[in-house]
């Protein structure tokens, strides 16, 4: 007797079965890759942090300027690693003088002068905890003053 294809036990029902069963492990495989990325990004970055789009615009260049000089290549982020304290401005706001506080062993407590420069505040000196003469000799005099009393 020949094999019509719709009785059961026919190759065609059979065929039908094993794609349903090869989507459903698939579908699960799937699943599972899917919550072991989820799990490796929360373990690997330390779970849900928050991030504010209302940034102070002192935030990116103070970032920019403790990344750039960062020996270990660290990224430290504003609010997780540090918080920007006793922000003083000078000059119709052109200059500005920020103690960045650390959150936690990350970085040390350091000044970062800095400069605005086209709307955009831009990093001339910093960070660090003492500065030099001559580097003092490059700032405006009510600045170089501010941060001799903050560094002494």
């Amino acid at each position: 007797m020949t094999d019509i294809g719709w009785l059961p036990g026919s190759d065609a029902r059979l065929a039908s079965k094993k794609m349903k069963k090869n989507i459903l492990i698939f579908g699960l495989a799937l699943i599972i890759l899917l919550g072991i990325g989820i799990a490796g990004r929360w373990l690997i970055l330390g779970g849900a942090s928050v991030v504010s789009l209302n940034k102070n615009p002192l935030s990116t260049p103070v970032e920019h300027t403790l990344n750039s000089s960062s020996p270990t290549g660290l990224w430290f982020i504003e609010s997780k690693d540090y918080t920007l304290a006793n922000v003083r401005y000078f000059q119709d706001k052109q200059w500005v003088v920020v103690l960045v506080k650390p959150i936690g062993e990350t970085i040390d407590s350091s000044h970062i002068v800095l400069k605005k420069d086209n709307e955009m505040y831009r990093s001339v000196l910093g960070p660090g905890t003492s500065f030099s003469q001559t580097e003092f000799d490059s700032l405006p005099n009510e600045v170089s003053k501010y941060l001799t009393s903050e560094t002494q």
